[in-house]
């Protein structure tokens, strides 16, 4: 029979895995881009973090937050490249 301290500690070990693996695989999901209204959409980051806009005008692009992380400037790059071929012609970073 284990200790009961033993137990306890795997089951916390457990949790501590737990925690780490599940986030995981909700980011690994990948940002969303969630349509607002015409020409105006958001991409959202996992567990609605690393948040940015984007407006389509007949112009250009105006991206709001270009992302700190390079892989999601990245992604987010595509994205906006998957709606339309205009260039992006402002970036507002708050």
């Amino acid at each position: 029979m284990a200790h009961p301290d033993r137990k306890k500690h795997l089951f916390l070990l457990s949790l501590l895995l737990l925690s780490l693996i599940i986030p995981g695989r909700v980011l690994a999901r990948g940002p969303e881009v969630k349509k607002l209204a015409p020409g105006v959409y958001a991409f959202i980051g996992g567990e609605g973090r690393t948040n940015s806009g984007i407006v389509v005008t007949k112009k250009g692009v105006i991206v709001i937050d270009t992302q700190g992380p390079k892989a999601l400037a990245l992604e987010l790059k595509q994205r906006i490249r998957a709606l339309t071929g205009l260039p992006v012609i402002y970036v507002i970073n708050t």
